[in-house]
């Protein structure tokens, strides 16, 4: 009897220790996949920032056309056919200025969509890990609980197997001297 409560005892530790060990794989994983997230954002970021260099770039070149549209006023026929040129080009700037800037707005929207589902993903898998450490937490409660009362119960039995050899032996005794 004994031995099969020390063997319940030993497989309630090897199902601690297993608990524990899951506990751990749970919390490596979810470390691997907030870093993978974080890396994602990171380039979503330097994408976003590459498009406003290049927005920039384009907002000075329209700043030189506008420049020279300036200086070519006034200036004749000659003038006023290159300045002609220059406004087509300026267009032809603007509206590439126009594209980038809806690109970069689009990239902005998908950055934060990707942030908030991101913010989202790590936000549940927290939790998942936490009411599954709460569930670990509980089932070694319990696990203790059992081992109290076993031990509860053990030294009751103990105790009641001692007093009936003890009654056993007054009552052979009682016997022996009937004889």
């Amino acid at each position: 009897m004994q031995e099969d409560i020390g063997q319940v005892h030993a497989n309630t530790l090897d199902l601690l220790a297993q608990r524990e060990e899951e506990v751990k794989k749970l919390r490596e994983e979810l470390k691997k996949k907030d870093d993978l997230l974080i890396k994602v954002a990171k380039k979503e970021q330097d994408g976003v920032r590459d498009h406003e260099t290049e927005l920039d770039l384009l907002a000075q070149k329209v700043a030189k056309v506008n420049k020279l549209q300036e200086q070519l006023k006034g200036k004749g026929n000659l003038l006023e056919t290159a300045n002609k040129k220059e406004i087509d080009i300026s267009q032809v700037y603007e509206d590439q200025l126009a594209q980038k800037n809806s690109k970069i707005i689009r990239l902005q929207e998908e950055l934060k969509f990707m942030t908030e589902l991101q913010h989202r993903v790590i936000k549940q898998r927290r939790m998942r890990t936490k009411a599954h450490i709460e569930t670990l937490d509980l089932l070694n409660q319990k696990d203790l609980e059992l081992k109290r009362t076993e031990d509860h119960w053990r030294s009751k039995y103990e105790d009641l197997q001692k007093r009936l050899c003890n009654k056993t032996n007054d009552l052979q005794v009682l016997q022996s001297s009937d004889i």
